[in-house]
């Protein structure tokens, strides 16, 4: 909590608005109007333990990239974090760290360019010989005055800066093709778009209407499952009884990226489950 309670107003209000409006009116009922008004409100109330209760719990729900690591041995990822701090856990050998971002936001009506700040939640978990690092998404520009144009935002530090700050602590990325290729082979997903690589070659299939690759061209699916995978678009299967219906993965990369907030509490934590176990 002490992160939050050395934060501005302002920080945690845009904290707030990282997460799905349904998850802060139903923790906070009492408020109503729009998710701005809401998070508005709720910063200036200042309640920073049941604040930090909701980011914990309501987390999974968020728009989000989650990247699988290989840890080198005796390595602590946390200290590729910027400017962050141990926040919370949430029981499960999972820790949150809070890390803080500036932007230089340039807006219009007049011109002006304007610092802002985030706290930006980072999400460390241990699975078996896995670490997950999991990032709610911050938004390309952000917004300080809803009345006035955003130009340009410029950030200081984003995901692919920490990720290479990882790998050079020792860590590697997982190759997540096995897992992959498991849920595909069990139908509990299907590809509709995926770049892969040939012996000579990198090709990409895109099917039309969403189709699935396994479903419409067997042939190409066998080959598929042969060769690595990279940037894909997959679609889950109603199965898994989860509330997202895509999912976009790196599995050469070990990147998976949630593009949309999760109905369920555990949906996107349970691809990446259902993933790794596979693997």
């Amino acid at each position: 909590m002490a992160t939050l309670a050395l934060a501005e107003q302002d920080q945690v209000r845009r904290l707030l608005e990282l997460f799905p409006v349904t998850s802060l009116r139903l923790t906070w009922p009492g408020h109503k109007g729009t998710k701005a008004e809401i998070c508005a409100a709720v910063a200036v109330e200042g309640d920073f333990e049941l604040i930090t209760a909701f980011v914990v719990h309501e987390f999974n729900r968020c728009k989000q990239h989650v990247y699988t690591f290989i840890p080198g041995e005796g390595v602590d990822i946390a200290d590729a974090f910027p400017n962050s701090d141990p926040f919370a856990t949430d029981g499960d050998a999972s820790v949150l760290h809070m890390a803080t971002v500036d932007y230089l936001v340039h807006i219009g009506n007049p011109y002006q360019a304007i610092p802002v700040s985030y706290l930006w939640p980072i999400r460390v978990a241990m699975k078996k010989k896995t670490t997950v690092v999991s990032f709610i998404t911050l938004e390309r520009k952000p917004v300080p005055f809803s009345d006035r144009p955003v130009i340009a935002a410029k950030r200081e530090i984003d995901e692919r800066d920490v990720v290479s700050s990882i790998l050079s602590l020792g860590c590697q990325t997982a190759d997540l093709n096995k897992g992959i290729k498991g849920l595909w082979k069990d139908d509990y997903v299907d590809i509709v778009r995926s770049k892969f690589k040939r012996a000579l070659s990198t090709d990409e299939s895109t099917m039309d209407d969403e189709r699935g690759i396994k479903q419409y061209m067997p042939d190409l699916y066998e080959e598929m499952l042969k060769v690595p995978l990279m940037n894909s678009l997959l679609r889950i299967h109603p199965k898994l009884e989860s509330s997202l219906s895509y999912f976009q993965c790196d599995p050469t990369s070990g990147k998976i990226i949630f593009t949309s907030y999760t109905e369920g509490l555990g949906d996107s934590d349970g691809i990446v489950q259902a993933i790794l176990g596979k693997n």
